[in-house]
């Protein structure tokens, strides 16, 4: 097939759509999250977080790498208040053994 005006303009058009660039959400800082961790004493979560699921009531599940949070043992899953705050009353028994790499919250609770 010759290359001619008509195909290379066709091919232009094609790259144009297939070169598109993809943002991410833009997000905002809450300045009220979490407000036990200033930033410089490694506070919040010692690893990656790769997991994170909101529940209706706004609490955040979170999974990841990490073993501590705001300096408290907390291995691989917790559940946070929506202020940020460790919910204390989320108890895993012995906890997990490896990283949670995804949550999902059940229909029935």
């Amino acid at each position: 097939m010759p290359l001619t005006i008509k195909n290379t303009l066709l091919l232009i058009l094609v790259f144009s759509f297939g070169c598109t660039p993809v943002f991410g959400q833009q997000g905002k800082v809450d300045p009220t999250f979490n407000t036990y961790d200033d930033g410089l004493l490694g506070d919040g979560f010692d690893n990656t977080v790769r997991s994170l699921a909101v529940q209706p009531d706004g609490k955040l599940l979170v999974g990841g790498d990490f073993l501590n949070f705001n300096g408290i043992a907390t291995p691989y899953l917790c559940r946070l208040m929506p202020d940020g705050s460790k919910d204390v009353s989320f108890t895993l028994g012995t906890g997990f053994n490896n990283k949670v790499y995804a949550c999902l919250l059940q229909p029935d609770g």
